[in-house]
């Protein structure tokens, strides 16, 4: 019984590999702009667990890295042509990276690599104004709040000025779908102010400007209909 079970424990290591590699990683190089979305989407499909994240990033190390050049590389390029597809790939790519590490706490270490510059390129995302929509922005805030469920990195997170910025300016954005993401990311961080550097204060105040910009805008209004 005890030799039987050793060789099903083995089994399990044997399957998980690093050995093998999945194509799909390599295909998300291609420049071919339909096969790097149907790429993505499969990738979307395929995490549903912790555990095949886990063996995924065990089996294909670049993974992290790769999904994060496919995300710079498309947005680098909406400053020469935007094109739907391309916004698609971005929104898809920041998507599975967000499932990633809602599911692993090692998709969030390895985002985080200092190497990786993920706070550059979220401020970037955030601050892009009109060239990305607005699903873009909520995803991006999405992975950030996802990857400050970890104490640890939600310290890291905070400690990039101009993304805390970013985030906290986000909040009086009058889309609820990147407000409600930045209030989660922040609602995340005041768990531990001390480390975080951010407190229920400012949380009041960022609220406080997003009632007053909402009372003046409907002010406003009333003023045009009278």
């Amino acid at each position: 019984m005890e030799v039987k079970r050793r060789r099903l424990e083995v089994k399990p290591s044997e399957t998980n590999s690093s050995e093998n590699p999945s194509p799909l990683v390599d295909q998300l190089s291609s420049n071919d702009d339909n096969v790097v979305l149907k790429t993505l989407m499969q990738l979307k499909k395929k995490f549903n667990t912790s555990d095949e994240v886990t063996s995924f990033l065990s089996s294909n190390q670049q993974f992290i890295q790769t999904l994060l050049v496919v995300t710079k590389r498309y947005f680098s390029n909406l400053s020469i042509q935007v094109e739907a597809i391309k916004l698609r790939i971005i929104k898809e790519s920041i998507a599975v990276l967000a499932n990633c590490c809602y599911l692993s706490l090692s998709a969030c270490v390895k985002i985080m690599q200092p190497g990786l510059q993920f706070g550059l390129l979220a401020v970037r995302i955030l601050e892009s104004g009109d060239r990305t929509d607005v699903s873009i922005k909520a995803s991006i805030l999405r992975l950030i709040a996802n990857i400050c469920r970890d104490s640890q990195l939600a310290k890291t997170i905070a400690s990039i000025s101009t993304l805390l910025d970013r985030i906290m300016m986000s909040i009086i954005i009058e889309t609820s779908e990147i407000s409600g993401q930045a209030l989660r990311i922040v609602g995340l961080l005041a768990k531990n102010p001390t480390q975080a550097k951010v407190s229920f204060n400012e949380i009041l105040i960022y609220l406080f400007i997003k009632m007053y910009n909402a009372l003046e805008c409907c002010y406003r209004l009333t003023k045009l209909t009278d």
